[in-house]
Order: structure tokens, then C-alpha cells, then sequence
């Protein structure tokens, strides 16, 4: 099966493609320019399905949750499984196709717009690393069902606009998954669980060694790759969700100051409110005055 004859697709097979006029008229819209879907599909156990492209100008993600299938780009080529992400670029000549014994099930979108290339950066993808495995996400397939059948219902710009969200979830829930909590049995940093871990734990005095020797890695380590994925060192990402904490009983409670402090870890209260107000800008009363204007 080429794109360039593009045959039939099997009647199991559901697709959308948006006509080119409607791409040029409304890709011009404020809420398409960054992100449009250009069209989208589903083809379960897609017997014989193989795509062969030497020019592309659009962007490309499939989601494979069954079977297998395999890409290729230039002289190398990937297995693709259960569970795998893969992204595509323009203007790369490529092929893609399901395996024989054991044909791919693959939702699909294409895509275009100003922001597209910023959300693989994001999920660290580049056109040499084009697979993400994010497994079995059931919200992920329902995004891409979601963006299908709306599309389906027509190409008017509210259509349009609401595929273009879907795939905006899609594409930073990927993103997400990738950096801060990469599957097992990647050896890596768990960021999204230590995170969980941390919000969990707001009201105790955690140190930087307790956090790493719960990530399971040394502390120099640990805090070499938890600020390289979230931009912050471990302990700083700690304190300012401990300020967000206070911030909320602050909005939401008449507790004293010095009590939300000192049960957040902080029994002196002026240092409690020196740390709050280098997070916020404001003291924890200013903070706390501004919600009554």
C-alpha cells in the first residue's frame, strides 16, 4: 500500500482526511495556526498495511496498542510494538507497515502547525530517536478516538478546533510520560513518581538523601537528573510545593501563619515566611489579604 496510489483502506478501517481547501481557509485561524489535525484513523489489525513515501509535509504519530509493525528511515529501521509511540517529520522520506504474522493495530494523525515541532522537542524526540514507549494508556486511545469521531462529524472550524485540542492532550500527555516517568524496564529516573512522593509527603522534613534513597540512586545523581527534567533541584522542587500547599490553606482556611508553617515542616516562622515570600513575591499575609480583593 503506497500514499501515493492510496487505494481503498478496508471497510474495518476508519479514516478522515481533511480536504486541502479547508486546510488553507481555516489553518489560518488563531486556534488552528500552532496545531491542526490535517487528518486521522484507526486500522485495527491492519493485515498487509505498508506505506512508502519519498516526500511528506506534515507531521505524523502513531500509536500502536496491538500487534507489531516496524518504520524505517533512511538505511535504519525499528520494530514497533505494543505500547510505542511513533513520530514522523516532514519533508523525511520513510516507510512504514505492519508485520505479517502479527499485524499492528494503530491509531494514527497527521498534523501541521507552528507548535508541532516544539512538542516533540519537549518529549525529546528527534528525527534519529522516533519511538516512545508509553504502554498501554487507555486515556491516550481515548484521545485518539475522540479526535477521529470528531472529525468525523464534519469539517466545521468548532470540528476542527476541538480535534486540534484533543491532539494538544495527546501530544502532552506523551511528552509527560516520556520525561518524567518513562515505563519499566527503563532504567532511568521515575521524576513523575518522586513527585507524587513529595506531594504526599508536603507536611515532613524530607531531606535531599531520604529523597534520593527513595528514587533508588545516589544523591548526586539523583539530583543531577531531577534537575536536568524538571529544571529544578530536588530539594527547591520540594519547598515550593510545600509554599503551593500553603498557599492553598491560605486561601481556604483562617489557620495562623505560624500554624500552616509549622505544619509544613517550618516551626520558625520567620523563616517559614522569608522562604514563602522568595516562591511567591508576597508574605504570607499579603498573600493571604490579596484573596479578599
Amino acid at each position: 500500500m503506497t500514499d501515493a496510489a492510496y487505494p481503498l483502506h478496508p471497510a474495518h478501517y476508519s479514516i478522515c482526511r481533511i480536504p486541502a481547501s479547508v486546510i488553507a481557509a481555516d489553518g489560518r485561524h488563531p486556534l488552528l495556526r500552532d496545531l491542526m489535525v490535517t487528518r486521522a484513523g484507526y486500522f485495527p489489525k491492519a493485515q498487509g498495511h505498508e506505506v512508502q513515501r519519498e516526500t511528506f509535509d506534515e507531521y505524523l504519530v502513531i500509536y500502536c496498542v496491538d500487534g507489531a509493525g516496524w518504520i524505517r528511515l533512511g538505511h535504519r529501521q525499528w520494530t514497533v510494538g505494543k505500547g510505542d509511540i511513533v513520530f514522523l517529520y516532514p519533508d523525511m522520506a520513510h516507510g512504514y507497515g505492519a508485520a505479517p504474522e502479527n499485524p499492528w493495530s494503530i491509531h494514527w494523525a497527521h498534523f501541521n502547525g507552528g507548535h508541532a515541532r516544539h512538542f516533540l522537542d519537549l518529549a525529546d524526540i528527534a528525527p534519529g530517536r522516533p519511538i516512545i514507549t508509553v504502554g498501554e494508556r487507555f486515556n491516550l486511545a481515548a484521545l485518539f478516538n475522540q479526535i477521529l469521531t470528531t472529525l468525523q462529524l464534519g469539517y466545521s472550524l468548532h470540528f476542527l478546533i476541538s480535534a486540534a485540542a484533543g491532539l494538544h492532550q495527546v501530544l502532552s500527555s506523551v511528552a509527560l510520560q516520556a520525561v518524567y516517568a518513562p515505563p519499566p524496564p527503563y532504567k532511568d529516573l521515575n521524576v513523575q513518581r518522586i513527585i507524587q512522593f513529595m506531594a504526599a509527603n508536603v507536611t515532613r522534613p524530607y531531606t535531599l538523601d531520604e529523597l534520593a534513597a527513595e528514587a533508588n540512586l545516589s544523591p548526586s545523581h539523583f539530583a543531577r537528573v531531577f534537575k536536568k527534567k524538571t529544571g529544578y533541584a530536588p530539594i527547591d522542587y520540594f519547598i515550593r510545593l510545600k509554599v503551593q500547599k500553603a498557599c492553598e490553606l491560605l486561601e481556604t482556611t483562617d489557620q495562623q501563619v505560624s500554624e500552616i508553617g509549622h505544619g509544613l515542616g517550618y516551626p520558625d516562622l520567620y523563616y517559614f515566611s522569608r522562604l514563602f515570600k522568595k516562591v511567591v513575591g508576597l508574605s504570607p499575609r499579603q498573600y493571604r489579604a490579596e484573596r479578599y480583593r
